[in-house]
């Protein structure tokens, strides 16, 4: 059995993996070194409560599922709301969005690229990327 100390750090990797991501690629995502993130995946350190709030807000993932292992990893209607709010999008665009997210691969595309951007264009990019391809945001950021 996995001590308490490891669970965050399993749950981390088990994230990271879902994404397909090298620890390298993951700890330059979170401006950390690799052997810091490799040492929190393996439970060997906890990592600090500022560290906590950046991983989840960085990738949107629930803090409950990192912490305590309720729920899933992703905070989707919060993401969605937050798209609808922004971009001043419809209720049936939001719609067609969710029901396209519906698949996992996608899903963890779309955060992928999120994580990514560097503004609002980019951003919109993205929504006018999803609505005309959607398998294109698929192939690149690496979905099944």
């Amino acid at each position: 059995m996995k001590n308490e100390k490891n669970i965050i750090g399993q749950r981390m990797q088990d994230y990271r993996k879902s994404v397909k991501k090298s620890v390298a690629e993951f700890a330059e995502m979170l401006e950390i070194k690799e052997r810091t993130l490799g040492s929190y995946e393996r439970g060997e350190t906890t990592p600090s409560i500022e560290f906590i709030i950046n991983f989840v807000n960085k990738f949107n993932i629930s803090t409950d599922w990192l912490l305590l292992g309720i729920g899933t990893p992703r905070r989707i209607d919060d993401v969605m709301e937050n798209f609808k709010c922004r971009y001043a999008l419809s209720d049936k665009k939001i719609e067609s969005l969710n029901e396209l997210l519906e698949n996992p691969a996608m899903l963890n595309a779309l955060f992928l690229f999120i994580s990514t951007l560097k503004g609002d264009k980019d951003a919109l990019k993205v929504l006018e990327m999803i609505n005309e391809s959607p398998s294109t945001l698929n192939v690149m950021y690496g979905g099944n």
